[in-house]
C-alpha cells in the first residue's frame, strides 16, 4: 500500500541510489575534471594576486565554456538516467500497458524522480562552491553556470522520462536524440551517411548511350572510375543504366553486389528538380543501402548505386 498513497519511498530511494550511484560518481567527477580543476589550474592564487583581471577574465571564459558544455553533458546524462531509473515503464508484466503511466505508479515515479534531481543538485551545487572558492569568489558566474546547469539538466531529463513514457527505455535515446536535432543537421548527417560517399570508388567521368532499334533497344554504359590513386575504364551493356553500369563493373572485375531494389522520387518541382534514387544491394548476405541525387534520373540511379557499393566495401570489407 505504500506504493500507491505514500508520497515517497525511503527504500526505493536507497534502491535507486545502489544501481545509479556509478552515473552520479561519473557525472560529478566529470563537472570537477571541468570547472574547479581547471580552475586551480589555470586561476592559481599567485596570479590572482600579480594580476586579478586577467584572473577574472580566464575564470569567466572557463565558466562560459562550461556553460557550453553543460548542454551536452545533460543531453547524454539526462536522457541516461531517465533511462535507467525509468526501465520498468517499458516492462509490460511490471505496469500492464497504460498503467505505466504516473497517474497510477505515483509513489515510485515521484520517487525516482525526487531521488534523481536530488543527486545532481547536490552535485551541481558541490561543483559550485568549489569553483566560485578556486576561481577567486566569482560568485555571479558560478551561480548562473549553476541555474542554466539545472535547468537543462531538468529540460534533458524531463524529455527522456517522457520518451520512456510512451514508447519504453530502450528506443527513449534515439528518440530524444532525433527529437533535438535541427532538421539541418539530420540533412546533413543523411547526406554524408548515405550520399557522399566517394571511398573507395569515385566516378571520374561517364557516358550513357542508347544502342539498336526500336522495340530492341540497349544501354551502353562507358566510363572512368576512380579506385583509390588508380584509374579504371568501364563499358559495359544493359537493359537499362543501372543494368549496363552492373555490366561495366562486373566486366572490371567488382563483383559480389546484387542488386535488391530501386526507388525514385523528385525532391523540387519545376524544369529543374532533382530526382532522388534509393538503391539497395545485398553483398555478404548483408543489405546495404545508397542514395544518389540528380537533375538526371540515370545519373541519380548510378550514384546511388556506387554510394550502396562505398558503404558495403566501407562497412564489410573487401573481398
Amino acid at each position: 500500500m505504500l506504493l500507491t498513497k505514500s508520497f515517497f519511498n525511503p527504500a526505493l530511494l536507497r534502491s535507486d541510489l545502489r544501481r545509479c550511484w556509478p552515473l552520479f560518481a561519473g557525472y560529478t567527477f566529470l563537472w570537477f575534471l571541468i570547472l574547479p580543476l581547471r580552475m586551480w589550474n589555470d586561476v592559481p592564487a599567485d596570479l590572482q594576486a600579480a594580476h586579478p583581471d586577467v584572473a577574472r577574465r580566464v575564470a569567466l571564459e572557463i565558466i562560459g565554456n562550461a556553460t557550453t558544455a553543460a548542454i551536452w553533458i545533460h543531453l547524454i546524462f539526462g536522457i541516461v538516467l531517465a533511462m535507467a531509473l525509468f526501465s520498468y515503464l517499458s516492462s509490460a508484466r511490471g505496469t500492464y500497458g497504460m498503467h505505466s503511466f504516473p497517474a497510477s505508479r505515483g509513489c515510485q515515479f515521484r520517487t525516482h524522480l525526487l531521488s534523481c534531481v536530488g543527486c545532481v543538485a547536490v552535485s551541481n551545487v558541490l561543483i559550485c562552491l568549489l569553483s566560485a572558492q578556486s576561481g577567486g569568489t566569482h560568485w555571479g558566474a558560478s551561480l548562473s553556470w549553476l541555474v542554466f546547469s539545472l535547468v537543462t539538466f531538468l529540460l534533458f531529463f524531463s524529455l527522456g522520462v517522457f520518451c520512456c513514457m510512451l514508447c519504453g527505455w530502450l528506443p527513449a535515446m534515439a528518440v530524444a536524440y532525433g527529437a533535438e536535432l535541427p532538421p539541418e543537421r539530420l540533412l546533413h548527417l543523411f547526406l554524408r551517411e548515405f550520399v557522399s560517399v566517394n571511398k573507395p570508388y569515385s566516378l571520374l567521368r561517364h557516358t550513357i548511350t542508347e544502342i539498336g532499334g526500336e522495340g530492341h533497344s540497349q544501354v551502353k554504359f562507358t566510363g572512368t572510375i576512380r579506385y583509390h590513386d588508380e584509374e579504371h575504364e568501364l563499358c559495359g551493356e544493359g537493359n537499362g543504366p543501372i543494368d549496363a553500369f552492373f555490366s561495366a563493373m562486373r566486366a572490371a572485375h567488382i563483383e559480389g553486389f546484387r542488386f535488391v531494389s530501386y526507388h525514385e522520387h523528385a525532391i523540387s518541382s519545376g524544369s529543374d528538380a532533382k530526382a532522388c534514387a534509393y538503391i539497395e544491394l545485398e553483398y555478404r548476405g548483408h543489405d546495404v543501402f545508397g542514395v544518389g541525387i540528380h537533375s538526371n534520373v540515370s545519373i541519380a540511379s548510378i550514384r546511388g548505386v556506387l554510394a550502396a557499393i562505398n558503404r558495403a566495401l566501407t562497412l564489410y570489407g573487401e573481398e
